[in-house]
């Protein structure tokens, strides 16, 4: 999947790759791809979820073992995230905790909201730069979440297009599964 093609995630059914990765030669990114399962969630609380955790103590909570530390930047307020970045010391896999900062950008800009509706869907987007607020304007990570109902609950199709080479794969699904294992209870307990 080309990251113009992302939505196609709204789409009824699966992809051919749901959890795995696969280098794509025309971009020379990784594309990861991870699919989680909320019990008991709601895909709206994805939405509510970023416009949520604020303290660092939140962020830690989210992967004890690979969140460190976290701060917002001064465009996030309580329930709006939509245009904020935040700043995190974390680990992906056994690599060496390193400070990141993710931009969330508004939806719109890749999906009609329209159709996001229609699928009763929620979508995150966003993008990664290597260090804090200002170091760099290098996109090294984009990626998507998209969280949808099912009977079950909700489920989370989430895709990565990552400057990186092949073997980061494994580390970041790992990583991912985790956040969303943990998010899960949180989720429950904050939004039920």
């Amino acid at each position: 999947m080309k990251y113009d093609e992302m939505t196609d995630l709204l789409e009824p059914g699966y992809l051919e790759l749901e959890t795995g990765y696969r280098m794509l030669p025309e971009s020379e990114e990784l594309l990861v791809a991870v699919y989680n399962r909320m019990m008991g969630c709601k895909h709206e609380w994805l939405d509510r979820w970023f416009g949520h955790f604020e303290t660092e103590a939140d962020f830690i909570e989210w992967h004890p073992e690979e969140h460190f530390t976290h701060v917002w930047n001064d465009k996030w307020s309580k329930g709006n995230y939509i245009g904020a970045a935040h700043t995190a010391k974390q680990k992906i896999g056994g690599r060496q905790p390193q400070f990141s900062t993710i931009h969330f950008e508004d939806p719109s800009i890749m999906f009609d909201m329209d159709k996001v509706r229609a699928a009763n869907a929620t979508v995150v987007l966003a993008y990664g730069t290597p260090g804090e607020y200002g170091d760099s304007d290098y996109k090294m990570t984009r990626f998507v979440h998209i969280a949808r109902n099912t009977r079950f609950g909700c489920e989370i199709r989430s895709r990565f297009w990552v400057k990186t080479t092949e073997d980061f794969g494994p580390l970041l699904i790992d990583h991912c599964f985790g956040e969303f294992g943990f998010a899960q209870d949180i989720w429950k307990r904050e939004f039920s």
